[in-house]
């Protein structure tokens, strides 16, 4: 196992960006590309997008990223002086350039003749899924506005309640037919955690891009609310950790951030609570937690999914500190959103399923490399990709055995699917019917064109022996859906779909699958 720092900061890449590398054969634009565009992490490749988005989005950013400036392009245009102030203090845009303007050209004309002129677009995905029965759906209204504003969901086990949160900064709480306003906060909610009598809950700060600190994590204990962290990078994902099996919690806090950003760990040191970071740059979206090389130490599994998307594993030495492996690395534009660990083979190792599919940024398109991926763990946690299931704009992941039958199922919703042509995908059901062979037959239904479904919860809500699925509905979007599709969520007060597992009947039957 590899030792590192534990603080991983975006300066290493200064020191990448200019350090001599080797690299085999190839024109010297294109090592000029591999050299510079995967200096902090994993090079695109210049075929995974249209020519149009490189030459309108992505690369003006680029070379703004490497202290040029392209045209007309300004990346502090339209900002407030805030905003404007905090970009700047993120050193996101060198005040000097770091690149030559031949080089830059050498760069840019190398990309624009790999690029094609328009990605292909699977018109018959609608075709492959057959019509889900196994799970009933239920709509729930949580308030009696029209639309849901869904931003965080979290089924409370210890009091048999959800919770839900809203960009309004409502924290919900329904437990059977009761629905009540738990408290109102000043921002989005973007997360919820309780272990024991402990419970947290995150204020998002801003929801839209930003690089404003704006986020607060607040703990309810006994009755009292106390103030934890303020100000945070736009945090999306907290989780209670007692790190050194001590008995006293410590804090994980993903701050997802925008140009800055960082996953922090908060313990008290005596007198207060206080951050030391654990990574050092933006997009920590998701934790788990599993003794990864079974020393019998609780160690962190975590996505990144701004830049370097990445899985990183922080194996804990039990004493405070951590050692650190990078295990998966995609490329920048892939658009990771959640993962899931778990054992698919049931040979003891922790594998790990990753959705790949954010759209909300520079390069808008339907992408053929969205979709579900499943990686193997050899037993040495390095893994290995065993199967790819596409998805347009896969955003939200649940890993369970959903059909009784002894293997892994998934369920995944889509922010992003073909809106025009197959916009039940915002919601598949793959069912497992072959593990060895990753056979999976998936499934949709008329029930996903009811909402905008931004997160995903799993349990046995029903207390009936199966799994059922929990929905969440955001219909803001920064993109253009059908304005069929719009007309649907305004009219309807949607704003949770309970998907009832039907695998085991009232009399406690188990139905046949599916397959």
């Amino acid at each position: 196992m590899r030792k590192t720092i534990l603080l991983i900061t975006a300066a290493a890449c200064v020191f990448l960006a200019f350090s001599k590398c080797s690299l085999d054969g190839g024109s010297r634009a294109e090592a000029r590309f591999r050299q510079y565009c995967g200096a902090c992490h994993v090079a695109p490749d210049p075929a995974s997008l249209p020519k149009h988005l490189w030459t309108e989005q992505v690369l003006p950013e680029m070379a703004a990223r490497l202290g040029l400036k392209i045209g007309d392009y300004d990346p502090f245009a339209g900002l407030d002086m805030e905003e404007a102030h905090f970009v700047k203090y993120s050193n996101a845009y060198p005040e000097k350039p770091l690149i030559s303007e031949s080089e830059w050209e050498g760069i840019q004309n190398y990309i624009l003749s790999m690029a094609p002129d328009s990605l292909e677009v699977d018109v018959l995905r609608n075709e492959r899924s057959q019509e889900l029965t196994r799970f009933r759906p239920r709509p729930i209204s949580v308030d009696n506005m029209p639309g849901g504003l869904v931003t965080a969901l979290y089924y409370d086990s210890l009091g048999q309640q959800w919770w839900v949160g809203s960009r309004g900064g409502e924290w919900y709480s329904l437990q059977g037919d009761e629905k009540k306003v738990v408290q109102l906060f000043g921002s989005p909610i973007s997360g919820f955690d309780r272990v024991g009598d402990q419970t947290l809950v995150m204020e998002m700060g801003y929801m839209n891009p930003s690089d404003v600190p704006r986020g607060k994590l607040w703990l309810f204990e006994d009755g009292r609310q106390q103030l934890i962290a303020e100000p945070l990078f736009r945090p999306v994902f907290a989780k209670i950790f007692d790190a050194e099996h001590d008995g006293r919690n410590e804090y994980l806090v993903c701050e997802f951030g925008n140009h800055a950003g960082r996953l922090m760990l908060w313990q008290w040191d005596g007198e207060r609570y206080a951050g030391r970071p654990l990574l050092n740059v933006p997009g920590s979206i998701r934790i788990q937690e599993a003794d990864m090389n079974k020393d019998g130490k609780t160690d962190l599994i975590v996505l990144a999914a701004q830049g370097d998307e990445s899985i990183h594993i922080f194996y804990n030495q039990g004493d405070g500190s951590f050692s650190h492996s990078q295990p998966i690395r995609l490329p920048p534009i892939y658009g990771s959103s959640w993962f899931e660990l778990f054992d698919y083979e049931g040979d003891g190792d922790l594998d790990i399923a990753i959705v790949n599919g954010d759209n909300a940024d520079y390069t808008y398109a339907l992408k053929p490399y969205h979709g579900l991926r499943l990686y193997l763990n050899d037993g040495k946690d390095q893994f290995e990709e065993a199967f790819f299931y596409p998805i347009y704009g896969a955003t939200r992941l649940v890993a369970r055995d959903f059909d009784r039958d002894g293997d892994v199922d998934f369920a995944v919703t889509a922010l992003f699917p073909d809106f025009e042509r197959a916009p039940r995908e915002a919601f598949v059901y793959l069912e497992n019917q072959d593990t060895a062979s990753y056979r999976f037959q998936s499934y949709t239904g008329d029930f996903a064109l009811e909402g905008r479904w931004m997160v995903m919860e799993a349990g046995d809500f029903e207390q009936d022996g199966d799994i059922d699925i929990v929905l969440g509905s955001y219909v803001i979007s920064p993109t253009h859906p059908p304005d069929s599709l719009r007309r649907i969520w305004a009219a309807g007060n949607v704003d949770l779909l309970l998907l009832e597992n039907q695998s085991i009947t009232s009399s406690g039957v188990s139905e046949p699958t599916d397959h």
